[in-house]
C-alpha cells in the first residue's frame, strides 16, 4: 500500500455544516496533509463571520496553504486562537452556529485537550433560529479544514486523524524482565494488580481493538 493511500485511510472527513447548496466555485479545501494546526484567524461582523484561515504544522515546520484566507477581509474585528503543539496541544472539535436566513455562520468555538477557546462571534446575533452544530470524532484531532466562503463564511466541515500514542519512559527500579504489550490497540478495558506485603507481584491489561477483547 503507498503512503498516499495510507494517509486516507488513516484521515477522516466530516461533511461540511451550514449551507448545504455552494455553488463549487464558493468551495475551498486546505486538504489533510498536515500534522497540526498552528494558528486561527476569524474575522467577524454583526452579519457573521467574514472569513477565517488557519496555520498549519507539518514535520514540526509551517505549512503554507496557497490560497489561505477563507471569505472577506474588508469587514469587522479580527480575533486569533493559537494551540500550543510544542507542549502536546491539539485541536479536537468545534462547536458552531448558522443562521438558516443569511447562509452564514455567526460564531465559533474551538476546542484542544488542554482548553476552550472564547465564542467568536457575536454572540447577540446566536438566537432561537440559529443552528448549533459540532465537527468532532471521538480519539481523534483536527488537521485541516475545508467549507465554502463568499463574502462570509458559509459553512465549514474538517479533516481528522488518529491521535499518535506518547511512549512515556518505564519508572522504577532496575531489576525484572522488559516487557511491552504495544500500542496497536484503541482503549483499555480491565487492569488486574496483584500486590503482597512487598509491593505489587503482578500486573495485567485487557484491550478493545475493532470491538474485540485483546488480553496483554
Amino acid at each position: 500500500m503507498s503512503q498516499d493511500s495510507n494517509l486516507l485511510e488513516m484521515t477522516q472527513t466530516l461533511e461540511a455544516q451550514g449551507q448545504k447548496d455552494s455553488p463549487s466555485h464558493y468551495k475551498w479545501d486546505d486538504g489533510s496533509d498536515q500534522d497540526d494546526v498552528a494558528k486561527i484567524y476569524v474575522r467577524c461582523s454583526d452579519g457573521g463571520i467574514t472569513y477565517i484561515r488557519f496555520d498549519y504544522i507539518k514535520g514540526g515546520q509551517p505549512k503554507y496553504i496557497k490560497y489561505p484566507l477563507h471569505g472577506s477581509t474588508d469587514l469587522g474585528l479580527l480575533q486569533t486562537f493559537e494551540i500550543n503543539h510544542k507542549i502536546g496541544e491539539r485541536l479536537e472539535s468545534i462547536v458552531g452556529y448558522y443562521e438558516p436566513k443569511s447562509n452564514v455562520i455567526q460564531g465559533l468555538q474551538f476546542k484542544t485537550n488542554m482548553r476552550i477557546s472564547e465564542l467568536i462571534g457575536y454572540e447577540r446575533y446566536i438566537t432561537l433560529t440559529t443552528t448549533k452544530f459540532s465537527l468532532a470524532v471521538e480519539k481523534k484531532k483536527i488537521i485541516g479544514f475545508h467549507g465554502a466562503s463568499t463574502l462570509y463564511l458559509n459553512s465549514l466541515g474538517a479533516h481528522f486523524t488518529w491521535i499518535a500514542p506518547t511512549r512515556m519512559e518505564a519508572k522504577g527500579g532496575e531489576g525484572g524482565k522488559e516487557w511491552n504489550d504495544g500500542d496497536d490497540h484503541e482503549d483499555i478495558k480491565k487492569i488486574y494488580v496483584r500486590g503482597v506485603c512487598d509491593g505489587i507481584q503482578y500486573i495485567k491489561f485487557d484491550y478493545v481493538k475493532d470491538g474485540q477483547l485483546i488480553h496483554g
